[in-house]
């Protein structure tokens, strides 16, 4: 493998991989005056795959799944974009900070 395809290989394949240890281990919270909505990829590891969570108005909703967590990321930043743009403020934090639910 050459240099520049190395450096491709690294951006496409690795650079995702890093987002994903990322996500895995934290929730993204965006704020709009004192409206709150969450964030967060579940591995969903008995069934093989992952679901992206979004909770709104106290709900959490499955808003996608898939059998990569790239898959899962993709849906998280395309939602917080979304937000974002509509004038939503959104970071990142651990989930030490927010309390935890259980899915039935």
């Amino acid at each position: 493998m050459n240099f520049r395809r190395f450096i491709l290989y690294s951006i496409v394949v690795l650079a995702p991989v890093a987002l994903v240890a990322q996500t895995q281990a934290s929730i993204i919270m965006c704020k709009n005056k004192k409206i709150v909505r969450t964030l967060r990829i579940m591995q969903m590891e008995k069934e093989n795959k992952c679901i992206t969570m979004y909770s709104k108005g106290g709900s959490d909703k499955i808003v996608g799944s898939g059998r990569s967590i790239s898959t899962c990321a993709t849906v998280t930043e395309n939602i917080k974009g979304n937000l974002e743009k509509a004038g939503w403020k959104c970071k990142e934090t651990t989930a030490d900070v927010i309390s935890h639910y259980n899915i039935q």
